[in-house]
Order: structure tokens, then C-alpha cells, then sequence
């Protein structure tokens, strides 16, 4: 299997490796269907993560299948999707049985996949722990609405929860990269009187500013001032330090008010002063440290609800075998990239073609999930036998009408994109839906013809099928099918 390898200090690799075996009973093996990179992933590369051991598989953020489960794993089994922990923890130990995951006292315990023992940035990856360390992914989420369940997402509702913020209170969350607008996304949860970010990249101020247009923006220049005119006792009750830099550091303590709580959820790469005679009289609270990340169940569920939604954070997509390139782009903090989702594209619930079919554009294979590499003015269809067999509508009519290129398997094929309409009922193919219209809503220029083609042979009416489209209807490079558009008018 392929596999993306810390060789040494400053080089990675994608290196072929054998695919991993269960070692332990509470074993489980996942079959990676999407994974992300994280700065953390970086520290490893430039030597600030000491414990990491060379030769290993890195990437500690991913979801995926299943596979196979060792005797002992009793609350998932082979064929469920499922997110996949930052941490390892046995459950039983002292620090386990307080909530203190991070501390675990298992060889194996705390951050290990990506770290100590081979992550998921590979097309398969060994769990530990099974039992603790994955959770059933809900069937109304998408792989990309959990893919950062069990790392940054954890991460910042640990630091929300941690950092006893009340309802009313001014927070403060310094940095506005990946982990701070998780953090931010949890501590909206806490219905705190106001949040205010610091950053100082215009591209993360402007992410900030067109997804949660609530929350107030400085720059680390004016923080400190802006913070106290915008705190009723001179400074922010909770301060949440999230970018990692002296600089930031320093922000956190000088912009809380006294006896405030300041969380320190940042990696740092150099060790940071703590410059006590400054700051004596504050009576601050420091809380610090590495996430315990045990919340994940809790955290699948308000995703499922609907109360956080981390796929504006997906900026851009890479398949796995140039997983280099999103590396590049993603340590450049190019293009206004945020997070980059790495797929495995012949895993998940595509169908691979037998040996004797060739599928058209056999480079362009994707399940249902994986829409983002669609070219300018190519064509969502949506119907489809699960099981490839396009001879019906759908097919006929991209083939015929817009000039899509069929192959075998669900998923895009060439210019077109098939639900897979036979797979459940409604609430089955509401998650693609749901992706499809997030896609085409972050990509304005790209244009997408959704036919109702394919409805009639899976056994759905339109008015069954039409309310499923009824926020497309805002989006003005979705052209929907007039029928769709009446029943929609009358809801």
C-alpha cells in the first residue's frame, strides 16, 4: 500500500509498504477513505517533535472503513464508517479513568499513530485501542463533516471545555488557523457574551469575516487595546492561545483580565519565558498541554445535529499519490489554503472494475464523496445504479445530451457525478446531496446541470427527491430541473 514516511529530520516520502495486521485483540484495521495534514504533521518533519520515530507513517487525521476487527473489539465491527483518534488510550488506567487521555500510561498512550506507531496518511492504518479509539460516524454525516472529529475538532472543544467560559463572558481566541476556528466553532457553543479572534494574515481575517460574521477581528498590533474596550473589567475573561509563537504567548497572559483563565492549546516549536514579576497580581489561570481527546462521541452528535460544521475549513483536495503537493501548498500556506482533504480514491463505496473493464479516464475515478476535481462546465447527473450498471437514463442522457464520459463504478467517471439513488432510501442520499451543494457553493465558476433523470428507475418521485435540492436553489450555477423548481416554489 502506499504510505507517506518520515525518513529522517526534513524528509518525507511516499514509500510502498505492506499493508497493516492486527497485533493485539483490541486491534482494528481501517481502511483510510479521506485524511487530512496538520501542522503538527510539520513539527515531525522539522525535528520539533522528538519522540517521533523515523520510519514511520505519518498522519494522525483521517476517517474511514472498518476492515477488520481483533477479538476483543466490541463497539465497532467491520463495514462501519468511523473517525479515528488523535490519542491512544487504554481506558483503564488512572489518567484514563479521569478523562486525562493525553496521559495515558500505555506504552502506546497518547499521541502515538503518525507519531510513534504508523498514522493514516496511507490506504490503511492499525488502531489501537479499537474500542476508544474509533466512533461510528453517524449515517446523516459525510466523511468530510467528520474527517477533523478526532483531532483538531477535539482539540478545540477540549480547550472550549476546559476553559470554564460562561455565558456573557468575552473570549479571546489568539490565532485563526485550522485548530482556532475549531475553537471557535466550540466555544460559540458555550454562548459567551462575545468572541473576538487576533490574527494577523488578511486571508484567515477574511475567512473569519465571511463565515461567521459575528465574531469581532483585530490584529495583533491593536489586541490588546481592542480587547479591554470591548471587556467590561479591562481584559478578556477567557484567553484561548492557539498560534504557537513568542509573539502570541506574550498576547495571551497581556490581554487577559485578572483571574482569567488563559488556555494554551498551541504546539510550541521554542520554549516560551513565563515572565512571573510581570504579570504578579493578575492571578491568572494556566491551563495547558495536549488534547484529551475523549469527547468524540459527543462531538459526531452535534455534528449530526447540525450545531458544527468544519467543511468551510476544506479549502483544497489532493489524491494520495500527490499527497507531496498538498504538503507544499499546505507548509506554503499558499492560495488561502486552510485545511487540504487527501483522499484515497479507490477506497470508500466505489466499485472497482473487473480485470477485464477498463473504465474511460481510469485517472479519474472518485466516490461519491470526492467531487472537488470537477473541470469548468462539467455535469452532476444525478441517478445511478450502485453497482456501475449506468445503461439507464442517466447515463443515456449524459452520454447522449452533454457529452459525459462514462466508466464503471459509482461515482464521477469522466464530466459526470451519479448519486447512487438504489443505495437506501431518502435520508440515504441526503449526505450527497448535501456535499454536491457545498461544492458548487465554494466554487462559483464552475457550472452544474442536475438532472432528474434516474429518479423514475430507482423507484423516487420527484417530490420525494426535489425538497433535497431546495438550498440549490440559491446557488446560481446550479440549474435544476423545472420540475424540481415548481415543488420546491410550494414548500
Amino acid at each position: 500500500m502506499l504510505a507517506y514516511t518520515y525518513l529522517e529530520k526534513g524528509k518525507f516520502a511516499l514509500q510502498e509498504k505492506p499493508e497493516p495486521v492486527l497485533q493485539d485483540p483490541r486491534d482494528a484495521i481501517v481502511r483510510v477513505t479521506l485524511s487530512s495534514i496538520c501542522t503538527s504533521d510539520l513539527h515531525i518533519k522539522h525535528g520539533s517533535v522528538p519522540r517521533a520515530v523515523p520510519g514511520i507513517t505519518v498522519g494522525h487525521e483521517m476517517v474511514g472503513i472498518v476492515e477488520k476487527t481483533g477479538a476483543e473489539v466490541k463497539r465497532v465491527k467491520a463495514g462501519e464508517r468511523v473517525t479515528v483518534n488523535v490519542e491512544t488510550f487504554c481506558g483503564h488506567c488512572f489518567f484514563c479513568q479521569q478523562g486525562f487521555v493525553n496521559n495515558c500510561t500505555d506504552p502506546n498512550g497518547g499521541w502515538a499513530l503518525g507519531c510513534r506507531i504508523d498514522g493514516g496518511q496511507a490506504e490503511y492504518v492499525r488502531v489501537p485501542y479499537a474500542d476508544q479509539g474509533l466512533n461510528r460516524i453517524p449515517e446523516n454525516v459525510s466523511d468530510e463533516q467528520a474527517l477533523f472529529v478526532g483531532d483538531i475538532l477535539a482539540t478545540g472543544f477540549w480547550a472550549s471545555r476546559i476553559s470554564e467560559i460562561k455565558p456573557g463572558d468575552t473570549v479571546l481566541i489568539i490565532g485563526a488557523g485550522p485548530t482556532g476556528i475549531c475553537t471557535l466553532l466550540c466555544c460559540l457553543l458555550k454562548n459567551p457574551g462575545r468572541i473576538i479572534v487576533c490574527e494577523s494574515r488578511p486571508d484567515r481575517i477574511r475567512f473569519v469575516q465571511t463565515h461567521y460574521p459575528e465574531v469581532l477581528v483585530c490584529g495583533p498590533e491593536t489586541c490588546k487595546d481592542f480587547v479591554a474596550s470591548q471587556s467590561a473589567h479591562g481584559g478578556a475573561d477567557v484567553v484561548i492561545e492557539v498560534a504557537g509563537s513568542e509573539s502570541s504567548f506574550r498576547l495571551a497572559w497581556e490581554c487577559a483580565r485578572p483571574n482569567a483563565v488563559v488556555t494554551l492549546v498551541a504546539l510550541y516549536d521554542q520554549a516560551q519565558q513565563l515572565p512571573l514579576p510581570e504579570m504578579y497580581g493578575k492571578n491568572l489561570t494556566f491551563k495547558t498541554g495536549g488534547v484529551d481527546a475523549c469527547d468524540c462521541e459527543e462531538i459526531l452528535r452535534l455534528v449530526s445535529e447540525g450545531k458544527i460544521d468544519t467543511r468551510p475549513l476544506i479549502t483544497h483536495r489532493f489524491p494520495l499519490n500527490q499527497i507531496e503537493e498538498a504538503y507544499q501548498l499546505f507548509e506554503s500556506k499558499a492560495d488561502g489554503v486552510m485545511k487540504i482533504a487527501v483522499e484515497n480514491t479507490g477506497a470508500g463505496t466505489s466499485v472497482r472494475p473487473e480485470k477485464n473493464e477498463v473504465p474511460a479516464h481510469p485517472e479519474k475515478r472518485y466516490t461519491p464523496e470526492h467531487i472537488s476535481q470537477l473541470a469548468p462546465q462539467e455535469i452532476f447527473v444525478f441517478g445511478s445504479n450502485l453497482q456501475g450498471a449506468h445503461a439507464g437514463g442517466a447515463a443515456r442522457i449524459a452520454l447522449e445530451k452533454f457529452g459525459a464520459i462514462w466508466g464503471q463504478g459509482t461515482g464521477l467517471q469522466g464530466q459526470s457525478y451519479a448519486i447512487p439513488t438504489m443505495h437506501g432510501g431518502v435520508d440515504a442520499i441526503k449526505p450527497y446531496v448535501d456535499e454536491f451543494i457545498a461544492f458548487a457553493r465554494a466554487n462559483p465558476g464552475l457550472t452544474f446541470l442536475v438532472t432528474r433523470i434516474g429518479c423514475g428507475i430507482a423507484g423516487f418521485t420527484d417530490r420525494e427527491i426535489a425538497p433535497l435540492f431546495a438550498e440549490a436553489r440559491n446557488c446560481p450555477n446550479v440549474v435544476l430541473p423545472e420540475s424540481f423548481c415548481q415543488i420546491i416554489q410550494n414548500l
